[in-house]
């Protein structure tokens, strides 16, 4: 979106921030809510991008390093300090600022734009500034702050223990059994295909092919209550390999070293009850099976 689309928008909503000293605005179609973060209770990430994950109503939320992502010289390194938790693309992540000043409704001012041939650093993700009566804001781009390449580097490594036993992991679907003897834990990746039928009410499709299945702890992007995925075998679509509630996968009827034909597989994202039993998921394959059938199995 470039500026003088945005100076015309009428009544945007900013929050208005201190970060190393200087007033920041964020959009607050951003921002998800604000709580206090305390670094010492945060556990460590081997990300470049982040200090570490803060647990928050339960969920694990990564807080990214605010002067690396914003290009600033620094930033404050007090153990307690408010964090803006922003919505982004497969999740939640944690910024943590100075201070919180207000929020700005309403504003129906222009953003003045940033020349770049006057800064010393032109690749700053900033969009322009606001007048606000605490003064000039700058306005962060987060679409330039936090690229797709970024997101996914900092979401993958919150789940990156390899060769865990699912039955440290897996999720109790109602009626369903614990999976305890080899089964493993698999990583959805974060960009799914379009369903291809228009009747079904599958949501999308992924698919992948490895000489052998690497399994490691996993998140699952946009996952709700109400929403799952289903692992299925491209060759034998009523067949379920396992499913997904929440951060947990659950392998089933899988062996390692299988023939190098059937090491394709598929994984269905549909609207599955979190208490559904799995002779439930077995009648939901079924339905699928005309999806799979859709798939070019000799694109992979």
């Amino acid at each position: 979106m470039n500026l003088a689309s945005l100076a015309t928008l009428p009544n945007q909503s900013y929050l208005l921030t201190m970060i190393g000293g200087s007033l920041f605005a964020i959009d607050m179609d951003w921002v998800d809510s604000v709580c206090e973060l305390h670094r010492s209770d945060m556990k460590p990430l081997d990300n470049s991008y982040t200090e570490g994950v803060m647990f928050y109503h339960f969920r694990r939320i990564p807080v990214v390093k605010t002067a690396n992502i914003l290009d600033l010289d620094s930033e404050t390194s007090r153990d307690t300090v408010p964090c803006v938790t922003l919505k982004v693309p497969h999740g939640l992540i944690g910024l943590p600022v100075d201070k919180i000043v207000k929020i700005e409704k309403d504003y129906s001012g222009e953003i003045t734009p940033i020349y770049r041939s006057i800064l010393s650093k032109p690749d700053i993700p900033f969009l322009g500034l606001i007048q606000t009566i605490h003064g000039n804001a700058i306005v962060i781009d987060f679409q330039a702050a936090l690229p797709e390449d970024i997101l996914v580097s900092v979401f993958n490594s919150m789940f990156c223990v390899k060769d865990v036993f699912a039955s440290n992991f897996v999720f109790n679907l109602g009626a369903a059994e614990y999976y305890a003897d080899q089964k493993l834990v698999s990583l959805p990746p974060f960009h799914f295909d379009p369903a291809l039928s228009e009747d079904c009410e599958t949501v999308d499709i992924y698919q992948q092919l490895k000489d052998s299945m690497d399994f490691v702890a996993g998140v699952v992007p946009h996952i709700n209550e109400k929403r799952g995925i289903l692992l299925a075998d491209l060759y034998e679509a009523t067949k379920i390999l396992g499913s997904v509630f929440e951060e947990r996968i659950c392998m089933r009827d899988f062996k390692k070293g299988l023939d190098s034909r059937k090491e394709q597989f598929g994984a269905i994202l549909d609207n599955l009850d979190r208490d559904m039993s799995i002779g439930d998921l077995q009648q939901i394959t079924k339905r699928i099976k005309s999806i799979l059938a859709l798939v070019k199995i000799s694109s992979f």
